[in-house]
């Protein structure tokens, strides 16, 4: 039977037959990461919303039962882009632990704007931000930086961030 070949993010590498799963790769690991995994990322990709979707609901559920919480995050290598885009999925899944994760680099990185954070955090929260009032500087290294958000002329409120690298 052929094989395929598995690289680890640690830089290794594991050949398996093909069609395993992996359940197979954990085993092949190590017995305590078999029984902890819950999830898998195969090329770091759904490039099918509909899918995504159903896969995304999958996973808070399971992970619901242990008190975790997970985060879609769109990146400009993947399928998934933009902040409306991951807004519409978590949404459509419907879990109270689902939530899209902002990393202002890659919102930078594909052109989304201070409306689209704005957009997002209004479609969370459910609070209306003026988008004309919320303020990012283009950020381009680690660190930790305020945006200004402005909920209606009265309230203005800063909202901190850090960028952190991976």
């Amino acid at each position: 039977m052929a094989e395929i070949t598995i690289s680890l993010p640690d830089g290794s590498e594991r050949s398996l037959p093909q069609g395993a799963t992996a359940t197979t790769l954990a085993e092949s690991i190590g017995s305590r990461l078999a029984k902890a995994a819950v999830a898998a990322v195969v090329n770091g990709d759904e490039p099918d919303d509909a899918r995504l979707t159903v896969l995304f609901a999958q996973l808070c559920e399971l992970g619901r039962r242990f008190g975790m919480r997970f985060h879609i995050e769109p990146t400009p290598w993947t399928g998934l882009k933009t902040l409306a885009q991951a807004s519409r999925i978590v949404a459509a899944a419907g879990q109270p632990n689902g939530k899209v994760m902002v990393d202002t680099i890659h919102v930078d990185r594909v052109g989304n704007t201070a409306a689209d954070i704005a957009a997002a955090v209004e479609a969370e929260s459910k609070v209306a931000l003026d988008r004309k009032k919320l303020h990012v500087d283009h950020v381009k290294t680690t660190g930790t930086y305020q945006a200004t958000a402005r909920l209606h002329a009265d309230v203005e409120f800063p909202i901190t961030f850090e960028v952190v690298a991976k």
